[in-house]
């Protein structure tokens, strides 16, 4: 199956929900184009928990989505799909590590790059409670995942 996304700008959280509510359950291959959607971190994980657990190939072009970092690829690849032989991830002009970018292009290779960015440090995870300007007595919540030093 091929999807091609890109460029549909506005409303990533229902686009996503969207793509994820109809992909068959059956499915084995998988094509996905979702670059310069204004994607984050945020929307690339709830695809990784989403995505059919049949799946064995899988290619997925992230491109101009400066908001998808190391730290949202490695949360997508927690959700790894258990059959899964091949991938291919696109990460040019995101805010990924060049090294990242560069052993995305094979499952063994992003690994890899998770594994050796682990070694270097721990995440830490960021919650922000803000007063929401658009509703009164509200708040809405921002979290930022980064690296611990």
């Amino acid at each position: 199956l091929n999807i091609d996304l890109s460029f549909m700008n506005g409303a990533a959280n229902e686009k996503m929900t969207l793509l994820t509510r109809t992909l068959p359950p059956n499915l084995k291959e998988l094509t996905l184009s979702l670059g310069s959607m204004s994607l984050a971190d945020e929307h690339i994980v709830a695809l990784g928990a989403a995505l059919p657990t049949g799946v064995e190939e899988l290619d997925i072009k992230l491109d101009n989505n400066v908001d998808i970092s190391n730290v949202g690829i490695a949360n997508f690849m927690t959700n790894a799909l258990p059959r899964l032989r091949r991938q291919s991830l696109s990460l040019a002009t995101t805010g990924v590590s060049k090294e990242f970018s560069d052993r995305s292009g094979t499952l063994d290779g992003i690994r890899l790059a998770i594994y050796e960015e682990a070694q270097r440090g721990n995440l830490c995870t960021t919650v922000n409670l803000l007063p929401n300007k658009e509703v009164r007595g509200r708040m809405t919540y921002h979290i930022e995942r980064s690296k611990c030093y």
